[in-house]
């Protein structure tokens, strides 16, 4: 017969609502619990040794941490994730982000005042500021701006137009194959 396997099943789910909560209980206050429960019901429970191994053996130890500790607990427990760039040729993967100026202007060929925007650009594997991404290309309207890369990938900057291309709606930044 294995360990913990006299244990009645309403026994053991009693005891893992009361054991697996952010109060953090120890195991000994628990076990006091579930003899007098187990008293009232009838259930049979095997000893407080056997128990903490069962806890040990079933419930992992990242369930543990998540159900005792919270959400913040068990993110600690991971590693933070390391980007490498190695694999990335300078010059061919670029970050960039624009700043709307809170000033007004009147632009020749534009009807009224118009906020300017003026953009930066990274080199992601040289983290280094740069100048704008060469082949820079944009259609009749000026809402789309396509940057050509050495693997004949775009990256597309879009104001409102859909495609079919991967677009993240937050940063409307799209990557969209392009034919050579």
């Amino acid at each position: 017969m294995q360990a913990g396997s006299r244990t009645d099943p309403q026994a053991w789910e009693v005891f893992k609502a009361d054991y697996l909560r952010q109060e953090q209980p120890t195991l000994s206050a628990c076990y006091v619990r579930l003899e007098k429960l187990a008293e009232e019901h009838g259930w049979e429970i095997p000893s407080q040794k056997t128990i903490a191994r069962r806890v040990e053996r079933e419930i992992s130890k990242p369930v543990l941490v998540l159900l005792r500790k919270g959400q913040e607990a068990l993110l600690r427990m991971f590693p933070a994730q390391e980007r490498d760039k190695s694999m990335i040729p300078a010059g061919t993967w670029w970050n960039g982000d624009g700043y709307k100026h809170n000033v007004f202007v009147h632009w020749p060929g534009e009807d009224g005042p118009v906020r300017p925007k003026t953009w930066f650009w990274q080199d992601i594997f040289r983290n280094m500021p740069t100048h704008p991404p060469r082949k820079m290309t944009r259609d009749a309207s000026g809402d789309h701006a396509r940057f050509r890369t050495s693997e004949g990938l775009a990256i597309s900057k879009r104001s409102f137009k859909t495609g079919p291309e991967l677009a993240c709606p937050k940063t409307k930044i799209c990557l969209v194959p392009m034919a050579s």
